[in-house]
């Protein structure tokens, strides 16, 4: 092997691996504007009339270093009636959503609150449970 060969297959190899290396420092650096968040996930209405309203909040931390931002947040239903107060969450700090359930039948019942955000996965789904009598 010449040496012009040679250092045409070393420039090859180092092209090969800052390739690499670029593609693996390229992925991680996407957890820099993401936000890490703590909530509630899982929450239990109860029992319930059929013709009462409950209204609960529901807090919601940013645990990163990296501002929370809720780019909205929707349910499954229309029973479900959301207000949030603060779609900029700087570090460390919390805020909170309320919601209201209005009942529409009788009957165990599951639905979800989505959060759309910033967050490693962009959704966050809360489960509200209950019965209705």
């Amino acid at each position: 092997m010449t040496s012009t060969n040679l250092l045409k297959r070393i420039l090859r190899i180092n092209i090969y691996i800052f390739s690499i290396l670029y593609a693996i420092t390229s992925c991680n650096s996407i957890d820099k504007y993401v936000s890490t968040i703590k909530i509630n996930k899982d929450i239990n209405l109860g029992i319930i009339n059929i013709n009462d309203t409950v209204e609960k909040t529901l807090f919601i931390k940013n645990m990163s270093s990296v501002k929370l931002k809720i780019n909205s947040i929707a349910s499954s239903c229309e029973c479900t009636l959301i207000s949030f107060d603060n779609s900029l969450i700087k570090k460390n700090d919390s805020a909170y959503i309320r919601f209201q359930y209005i009942p529409e039948s009788r009957g165990k019942f599951t639905k979800q609150i989505i959060i759309d955000a910033n967050t490693k996965d962009p959704f966050t789904s809360i489960n509200l449970t209950g019965e209705v009598y």
